[in-house]
């Protein structure tokens, strides 16, 4: 079940977009600018309280204080900004802040609901605020359905239940984009649209994917990237748009990847430890065939999902055989451990000219292939809920 703590994709999704290693987020001055941030939390008393900033690929320590005997509290530091930063609490829930420097913040929160709060001081800060809410929403009405279809698993109604649930969350879903279309276009050249656009609801749950809806991205990167060429998040934003729109125009040319209803060719290749291992030997199985990267993110944003189905249908009979584009042994076996996926894994480390690129005239990834108990193909390129769907109709 989706919980509170969910939400904190939404604040810092960008992370796991960004590419960079810098972790200054530097306006083009080099002039520090000292902010304040002062208020109080109702039941906080005694308890700590951390500002944070977000870098590239972590959370940075800044400052901390204990809250006094009334619940307040004051920070000051500085920033040459635009930068963001979050106020977290003893047990992780935080709240989100936008700064250049020169702010004099006023925050009122309850220590123990940190999502109900209240600021000054910076309208965008405020605005994150919004945007966050608009989101819990979703999240807390996807709970909702998670647990309903969790109980009724033994119903007799089941099925009827889950057609009714996806529905529900497509429409959920379907309205939360729209709040954050409107969002990014209320807020062009703004950082804060990197939030709306790198939303999501869960970890393979994004509201906006950069294949399908590359068209928002390069919206918000025309905005970011003429008013801030030289800062890391739009220029990481930059590259990454123009290695998916590569992917795109290749996927976009002649296809001549094996059909629905066709059995697939063959494939022998190595595993980890260099044990030749085919495709065939999985006869028997529904077999999820996927072609990945460790140096893909939407590959990686889209494991969860994989590693979910994975748990739930394994027993079942369902496998995956995952063929990876890799450059190195090293970056291979770091995706596999740290995305923890532990299915069948092969790979000629060989990039875009590993011989199954060809052969399945594989154009972009992630790409992927759903295998009957007898090779052939089901369906094609199944991503976020549609393959929990396929495998639920297939294994009801």
């Amino acid at each position: 079940m989706l919980t509170l703590n969910k939400i904190l994709f939404v604040a810092t999704a960008f992370l796991l977009f960004s590419c960079g290693g810098n972790n200054s987020n530097s306006d083009n001055s080099g002039r520090a600018h000292k902010f304040s941030i002062e208020g109080s939390f109702e039941h906080g008393a005694g308890k700590p309280l951390y500002l944070q900033k977000i870098g590239v690929e972590n959370f940075i320590p800044v400052d901390t204080t204990t809250l006094d005997n009334e619940g307040r509290f004051s920070f000051t530091a500085s920033t040459e900004g635009p930068e963001f930063f979050i106020l977290r609490t003893e047990t992780g829930p935080f709240i989100n802040l936008i700064l250049y420097g020169k702010e004099k913040i006023k925050v009122l929160a309850d220590y123990d609901s940190i999502q109900k709060y209240t600021i000054n001081g910076s309208e965008e800060s405020a605005k994150i605020q919004e945007l966050n809410a608009q989101t819990f929403k979703v999240i807390s009405e996807i709970d909702k359905f998670s647990a309903q279809s969790r109980d009724s698993i033994n119903s007799p109604n089941y099925t009827k239940i889950m057609v009714k649930n996806n529905e529900a969350f497509k429409e959920l879903m379907n309205g939360l984009r729209e709040y954050s279309d409107k969002f990014i276009s209320d807020n062009q050249g703004s950082l804060i649209s990197l939030l709306a656009l790198y939303g999501q609801v869960g970890q393979q749950m994004m509201v906006f994917h950069p294949v399908d809806d590359i068209e928002v991205y390069e919206r918000v990167d025309s905005s970011l990237f003429s008013k801030y060429p030289d800062l890391p998040l739009a220029k990481d934003l930059h590259q990454y748009i123009a290695s998916v729109k590569a992917q795109i125009a290749a996927q976009q040319a002649p296809s001549g990847s094996p059909a629905i209803g066709t059995e697939v060719p063959d494939i022998s290749l190595p595993s980890p430890d260099g044990k030749i291992i085919k495709l065939s030997s999985l006869r028997g199985k529904i077999v999820l065939l996927d072609f990945w990267a460790s140096w893909c993110q939407p590959c990686r944003h889209e494991n969860p999902n994989l590693v979910e189905n994975y748990a739930k249908y394994h027993s079942k009979g369902f496998e995956i055989y995952q063929v990876s584009l890799d450059k190195t042994r090293e970056d291979w076996l770091k995706g596999i451990k740290d995305d923890k996926l532990s299915w069948t894994h092969v790979s000629e480390l060989k990039y875009w000219e590993s011989a199954v690129v060809k052969e399945f005239n594989i154009q972009g990834i992630p790409s992927n292939f759903l295998l009957d108990k007898d090779g052939k193909i089901i369906a094609t390129n199944l991503r976020g809920p549609d393959l929990g769907a396929k495998l639920e109709e297939i294994f009801k």
